[in-house]
């Protein structure tokens, strides 16, 4: 049976609920949401007020007034911009922009045969492109790149760019591999050198679990350069002591079971657990990633219902290493109950500051809708992590990508992270931003901004992977998420007409937010008004049923 997905909601800000927060503020870009995905975002260290924002597949904005307004800049370089952008904003007040080509002679995948790499001078007004890794037959994929931008270090103002190079893409042919390469630049980005081999041992090119995937590097005070990607249920680290010439054996460092694509998600085509790596100004590495919480288990074996391998829960993981990256231990306090996946984790230009963020359904009881988490990491101590959004965003289905990453960027007084939500009235993911004011933290942790809301969500099961093993009947089902932050108890109705088809009074509003779900055969067909009241004052949002 083929998924159908019907998506709606309506969003009140209830003034006399809601909780005005001066520590966090949510952005979107204009006065509707602009289709897209995968954001990077980064702001000047010159000018705060001045940052670039891009996302898939190949859109690019600025802002002169700290993310007010932004203006769309056309990137339009020779090798084509087909996504995975990547940005950040030199000391040097200059603009890096890495992404995947698009050859006008080529269809996908074929296209992305090199990686783009392109620079500003002007504040991200306008480019100047080059390309790294073309190697005729081959596929270049997820760019990452680091800068060495440390006074007194041996190869200060080198420009590390790591990707992935497959044989053929999404092939599952076994004399088709991926691995993992590096390629230096020593003039600021306007060329390349040849791109060296970093990983032993080759992935499959099948652009899943065991594909060598998601290299990016961090580069200490000393100018050693340090990587890691995901392979199978590994995360692999290596790193280079010349600055980029040779790299040593390939270690591995933490178990990622079930791999970095978790394409079991209730909601979702898949999310990344790809590895991040940041480093501080003391040369101390942090590594996170997503992961199950244990090895994936196999449910029993029936007619109707064959052998399913799922896992038992995402989380996300950190690990450190204070020796040079030697050894790296894990550090806790950051699972929680519900799946929290694709983390992402930056420092600030100074390295004196890391900051972490995450998607994370703990707030979700039915798994379908995710918030923005995230924290500071002080030295050996992880800060406790507080909600980022503002409202969750739902996970709309198997059809549709919401991304592999975040974008996250450290300033001196403000975090930025961008993430990909879901329009319900739209019907396309889009991306929102967080803008964290640190000074009004004052160590007590943010305020939540608060709404009432309700979103409504018909949902058919058809392509799903159950979250449970035993599960034999798949039924479309009605998706809520109701929200009001200061009501003590609440009415939650479904109306036909005048007639009440379902009503759920919940005396003890506790959280201030539920998600549940209805079969939808219990409603049947037509028109319906989902209503939230309390105290006389109600939501609502109006529903068809084909």
């Amino acid at each position: 049976m083929k998924s159908v997905f019907i998506f709606l909601a309506l969003i009140v800000v209830c003034k006399s609920s809601a909780q005005e927060n001066k520590g966090i503020k949510n952005h979107f870009i204009g006065s509707t949401p602009m289709k897209g995905n995968e954001p990077a975002i980064s702001f000047s260290p010159v000018n705060p007020l001045v940052g670039v924002l891009a996302y898939n597949v190949n859109q690019v904005f600025v802002t002169n007034d700290a993310g007010r307004t932004w203006d769309l800049v056309v990137v339009d370089p020779k090798q084509g911009f087909y996504g995975d952008p990547v940005l950040k904003w030199g000391r040097n007040n200059t603009v890096y922009l890495a992404h995947l080509a698009k050859n006008k002679q080529l269809s996908w995948p074929d296209h992305f045969d090199r990686i783009v790499f392109e620079r500003s001078m002007d504040g991200g007004r306008s480019f100047t492109a080059t390309d790294v890794g073309y190697n005729p037959g081959k596929m270049q994929d997820k760019p990452w790149f680091s800068l060495d931008e440390w006074q007194g270090s041996k190869n200060a103002g080198a420009i590390y760019l790591s990707y992935t190079e497959f044989d053929k893409y999404s092939s599952t042919d076994s004399k088709d591999s991926s691995r993992i390469y590096c390629a230096v630049s020593k003039d600021g980005g306007a060329s390349f050198e040849k791109p060296v081999l970093v990983s032993d041992r080759c992935g499959d090119a099948s652009d899943d679990d065991a594909t060598a995937e998601g290299a990016n590097s961090a580069v200490t005070p000393d100018g050693i350069v340090h990587m890691v990607w995901a392979r199978g249920d590994t995360i692999w680290y290596d790193k280079s002591t010349d600055g980029g010439k040779t790299w040593g054996k390939d270690k591995a460092i933490a178990v990622q079971h079930g791999g970095w694509n978790h394409s079991n998600l209730a909601g979702q085509m898949r999310a990344n657990g790809m590895p991040f790596i940041a480093c501080t100004r003391n040369g101390d590495l942090f590594v996170t990633y997503s992961g199950a919480a244990g090895p994936p288990k196999t449910s029993g074996k029936s007619d109707n219902n064959p052998t399913v391998s799922y896992l038992v829960d995402v989380d996300v993981f950190l690990y450190a290493s204070y020796d040079g990256g030697e050894t790296f231990q894990s550090m806790p306090g950051l699972s929680s109950p519900g799946a929290q996946y694709s983390p992402m984790i930056a420092s600030d230009v100074k390295g004196q500051e890391v900051w972490l963020c995450w998607m994370d359904r703990r707030r979700s009881e039915t798994g379908f809708f995710s918030d923005v988490y995230g924290c500071e990491v002080a030295g050996k101590k992880i800060r406790t992590p507080v909600r980022w959004s503002s409202i969750p965003s739902l996970n709309p289905g198997k059809s549709q990508f919401m991304g592999d990453y975040l974008g996250l960027h450290v300033g001196s007084e403000k975090v930025w992270a961008a993430y990909t939500a879901w329009s319900l009235s739209d019907k396309f993911p889009y991306v929102r931003m967080v803008e964290i004011h640190k000074k009004k933290n004052n160590g007590k942790g943010f305020q939540q901004i608060e709404y009432a809301d309700i979103m409504v969500h018909p949902f058919d099961p058809s392509g799903e992977i159950s979250k449970s093993a035993n599960s034999e009947k798949k039924e479309k089902k009605l998706i809520l998420w109701v929200e009001w932050p200061n009501a003590k108890s609440l009415t939650i109705e479904i109306k036909q007409g005048k007639q009440i088809v379902f009503q759920n009074v919940v005396e003890n509003w506790e959280l201030g937010y539920m998600d549940f779900s209805i079969p939808i055969d219990r409603l049947g067909k037509g028109v319906f008004e989902v209503n939230a009241r309390y105290k006389g004052i109600g939501i609502k949002q109006s529903l068809y049923l084909p």
